[in-house]
Parts: C-alpha cells; structure tokens; sequence
C-alpha cells in the first residue's frame, strides 16, 4: 500500500474515532465541519465532515492552537495541512477526503500522519 492510501485510511479511521469519542491522537486537531446535504437540501446526519489538521510540528506532540475568526478556525496553509474528511455513517464506509490546499509539502505529511499513528498505537 502506497504511503497516500495508507495515510488517507488513518485520516478515516481519525475522523470516525473523533466521531465517535471526540478522541484522537496528540499533534493533531480535529474538528466537526458540517454535513453533506441530502436530496431535498437537508443536513444528512449520516454523512458528517470534520477538518483534520496536521502541523508541521505535529511529531512533537503538541498542537499550536488555531485563531479563529468570527467563531472559525483560520487556517495555516503555509504551516498545516487541513483534510476534509466525510463519513458515511450507514454504510460505515469512507466517503470522500479532499486533496488538501497546503504551500507544503504533501508527501511529507502522510509520513507524519503514519508516524503519528504508529506512536498512538504503541501508548
């Protein structure tokens, strides 16, 4: 499995975890980005979205806190990358994760996130 593929099946399984227990792994920052609509332009409970951020310095452990304006997290282009990732509460099935807007480098993030993950299994 390529390092993207293995990163995105994390960012899933991080997202659903968060869903489920509003838990997840230090360095990172998780939060609820809505829902996808429904034919009848209804918020589909079934189907959430929540921005995962990962900081250049997430290794470390510690996540820099976010400014927000107007009640919204501003985000870092130039020093995060933030994943959009949707769920699929019926079928339990990923739904869709965005190709992340970032001035850095994305390859070096799913390293990150595989590493990140590996030490939250080993606590």
């Amino acid at each position: 499995m390529d390092i993207q593929t293995q990163a995105e099946k994390i960012l899933h399984t991080w997202a659903l975890q968060f869903h489920e227990w509003d838990d997840c792994p230090d360095g990172i920052s998780i939060v609820p980005d809505g829902f996808a609509m429904d034919d009848d332009d209804n918020e589909d409970p079934q189907q959430p979205c929540y921005a995962i951020f990962v900081h250049r310095d997430s290794l470390s452990g510690e996540f820099p806190e976010h400014d927000t304006h107007g009640g919204i997290v501003v985000h870092r282009p130039k020093e995060e990358v933030c994943f959009y990732v949707w769920l699929d509460l019926s079928s339990g099935q990923e739904q869709e994760i965005n190709m992340p807007d970032t001035e850095l480098d994305l390859n070096e993030f799913y390293r990150m996130i595989v590493e990140i993950q590996r030490r939250y299994d080993e606590q």
